[in-house]
């Protein structure tokens, strides 16, 4: 995902990301929990699995973006 000019991941703190690898397709909401800069990972919590998981930047997207298409 593209963060939006002068936004960083701190800004996603307590709220709700969308996680996919198929550009939307199929995935989970999720809250996002934190970001990794070395290894270029967010960490997102699924509350249906109860699982945190460590996923690709690219792999997540902020729901504005979805309310937007």
């Amino acid at each position: 995902m593209g963060l939006l000019k002068n936004e960083t991941w701190d800004d996603y703190q307590g709220k709700e990301v969308y996680v996919s690898s198929t550009m939307g397709t199929s995935g989970f909401r999720g809250d996002y929990r934190g970001y990794t800069v070395d290894t270029k990972q967010v960490q997102v919590y699924n509350p249906k699995t109860d699982n945190i998981h460590n996923v690709d930047e690219d792999g997540v997207y902020g729901m504005w973006m979805l309310e937007d298409w």
